[in-house]
């Protein structure tokens, strides 16, 4: 789960031409929540991945599920 979300996030960050500092902020994550998630070395609680799909609009389950 945790190198899917990773990927996601950082997908969608380059997509959109956003530094990981931006993306913190959009999502109210410290950078180094934030970078730990696009590393994959944690995974979203639930109130962060509601947070991410707010900014992203990424279903939770495109989030947090590999296919």
């Amino acid at each position: 789960i945790r190198e899917h979300t990773a990927h996601c996030l950082n997908t969608y960050r380059e997509k959109m031409q956003y530094s990981q500092e931006h993306m913190a902020e959009l999502c109210n994550l410290s950078l180094k929540g934030y970078k730990n998630l696009e590393q994959g070395t944690s995974i979203p609680s639930l109130a962060t991945a509601l947070r991410i799909h707010a900014v992203t609009g990424m279903d939770l389950n495109t989030l947090t599920l590999p296919e």
